[in-house]
């Protein structure tokens, strides 16, 4: 067997970052952002003009907007950030010296500190864990102003309660409350259902995130869900052909391979994303433009940390299949 160079192999996973799957969601979820953006700017001029027509007078402002995505593992999450930048931000041609978009992941077991300092270190700001609390809310604020900020994703904000006690979940509850209060700019709260306790825990942060969007799989009984799933295979196999990465991916739509990978992967589009890239990166390495069923039970056996797999449904199946 013929192996591809190094380079090609690079050449061909490189190409699968340009696989779009349009999710159901998608459309809603972006405009939910363009809309906090407007509201955001808003606030923000309304805040600026008593400033400037009263300026011995300190007008307590409303809180900024902010929006919640929450989900498992896998559920496409990060796949709206990423994809809003793509298809929205890189086409507003924003003016040298502005960032009106920004998005940070949250340090694991974060404190109401660490939100600034990681907030900081995106904003790129030179000394992100210099100073207490109060003179990081500052720079921050100075920062985002001067940026015209108008939008923040806070990814795997679930890393707030990871130490998991009351008392820390509600000290991160008044931090996120106080940035909504104080800072020019919308927040986008992302993370994984756990992230939910913040706000159960605390109905007058719940109150001040009114729109949430709740992330998961495929629904695999019914028929809608079957047609979601069935969708997002074809679309990944005509791309992966149409691209050039494989001869063939014709497996990801045969009835058998469809069901598995969706009880693999719990019909969850991003966790299934990842595991075709990985099994056309197993094809890839062995030579191979046709993608098979043991490129797929190779790929989830070497990945089962990282994903999250128990088992490998396709251990047996590709054994019993002519690829």
């Amino acid at each position: 067997m013929k192996h591809l160079p190094a380079g090609e192999i690079a050449r061909r996973i490189d190409l699968f970052e340009d696989i779009r799957h349009p999710h159901p969601q998608l459309t809603t979820i972006h405009r939910t952002f363009d809309i906090l953006r407007a509201e955001a700017r808003a606030a923000s001029a309304r805040l600026t003009r008593q400033m400037e027509d009263h300026s011995n007078i300190v007008v307590p402002p409303s809180a900024f907007p902010a929006v919640a995505i929450f989900g498992p593992s896998g559920t496409a999450k990060t796949h709206m950030i990423k994809t809003y930048y793509e298809d929205v931000c890189l086409k507003e041609n924003w003016p040298e010296g502005e960032r009106r978009v920004v998005d940070f992941e949250l340090s694991v077991d974060a404190n109401k500190r660490q939100f600034q300092v990681d907030l900081l270190g995106a904003l790129r700001d030179p000394d992100p864990d210099k100073g207490n609390d109060s003179v990081l809310r500052r720079r921050v604020r100075k920062l985002t102003m001067a940026l015209r900020t108008d939008l923040v994703f806070v990814d795997e904000i679930q890393h707030f309660i990871a130490s998991d006690t009351k008392r820390k979940t509600m000290s991160v509850a008044a931090a996120i409350k106080k940035s909504l209060n104080a800072n020019p700019y919308g927040l986008g709260l992302v993370g994984t259902e756990k992230a939910q306790r913040i706000f159960e825990e605390n109905e007058e942060l719940a109150q001040r995130v009114p729109t949430t969007f709740i992330l998961s799989g495929c629904d695999l009984d019914s028929s809608d869900g079957r047609k979601q799933w069935t969708s997002f295979l074809a679309t990944f196999k005509n791309r992966l052909e149409a691209l050039g990465i494989l001869d063939s991916a014709a497996t990801l739509v045969t009835p058998e391979t469809a069901g598995l990978l969706g009880l693999q992967v719990d019909a969850r589009l991003g966790l299934g994303q990842r595991l075709i890239k990985a099994s056309t990166r197993c094809a890839l390495e062995r030579g191979d433009t046709r993608l098979s069923a043991t490129h797929i039970a190779n790929a989830v056996e070497k990945n089962k940390g990282l994903f999250g797999f128990k088992e490998n449904l396709f251990a047996e199946y590709a054994t019993t299949v002519e690829d």
